[in-house]
């Protein structure tokens, strides 16, 4: 699917999972708790999935993951079972996601558009003067300031979605219905798929980092879809490819982005 993801492992166990920040704690799939050995709660509960449905989980703790040169103790994770982590549509299935306590906690990560993935480091000197903070968490979700057309607004920055979603609530002030095409759009998550009616838009110039990005299209829901809309949407893979890379500094608070136009056209 082209996600971002790292090599680790725990135990024995070794494998390959997505880096996250749209998950607001790790999660990991039935069989690979069993393959770590890791002792699961008698209770379930439930949380809401990427496709908004309600997905049974146990919790856990991983003593000890190992992530390149870190070794991280006591690692809280949520475990669904294999079918809710499975979407035989387009043959996947995921073993595991690093979430944001976990990539807060190493400070710093930097994607580079050839799939390496660096964490920690120092706060990049100019990014200072350029970027005072334009990185938040509303609770545990990273929010961060971009420019869909409308100004700088809020939203959600996943780098475990493949989508770039606006809201409704930017449905609301940008009506785009004279230029656009209505779809039913399919959402996949934890837990199933959800269809809901959007606008697909073609060739957006966002503008986000301290970069500008060229997204050959992007989906404007028209109404909410049972999670919070109190931002103006999610953006995903699809506004991040274009640039050499993008770095979430949470010691800094700071989004940016390298390589691409600095400045959008008119």
């Amino acid at each position: 699917m082209g996600l971002f993801q790292v090599p680790l492992a725990a135990g024995a166990y070794t494998g390959s999972w997505i880096v996250d920040s749209g998950a607001n704690l790790s999660v990991i799939s039935q069989s690979v708790a069993e393959r770590m050995g890791i002792e699961l709660s008698s209770a379930t509960g439930t949380v809401e999935g990427g496709s908004g449905a309600a997905v049974p989980i146990h919790t856990g703790v991983i003593p000890e993951l190992r992530l390149g040169a870190a070794v991280l103790h006591n690692v809280p994770v949520l475990v669904a079972a294999d079918p809710d982590l499975t979407f035989p549509e387009i043959a996947y299935r995921v073993e595991g996601s690093l979430g944001l306590p976990v990539l807060a906690a190493l400070g710093r990560f930097t994607v580079y558009r050839d799939g390496r993935i660096h964490f920690g480091g120092e706060t990049i000197a100019s990014d200072k003067d350029r970027f005072p903070h334009n990185l938040f968490l509303e609770k545990f979700a990273p929010v961060i300031a971009a420019d869909f057309g409308l100004g700088d607004q809020l939203f959600t920055i996943d780098t475990g979605a493949i989508r770039t979603i606006l809201s409704a609530a930017f449905y609301r002030e940008s009506k785009p219905v004279n230029s656009a095409q209505l779809v039913e759009l399919q959402l996949m998550g934890a837990g199933g798929t959800l269809v809901s009616p959007a606008y697909q838009v073609h060739d957006v110039e966002a503008k986000l980092g301290g970069g500008c990005a060229q997204l050959q299209s992007v989906q404007v829901l028209t109404q909410p879809i049972g999670r919070a809309d109190e931002f103006y949407g999610n953006i995903g893979e699809s506004a991040l490819r274009p640039f050499t890379s993008f770095t979430l500094d949470f010691n800094a608070m700071r989004f940016s982005v390298t390589g691409g136009p600095q400045s959008c056209g008119p």
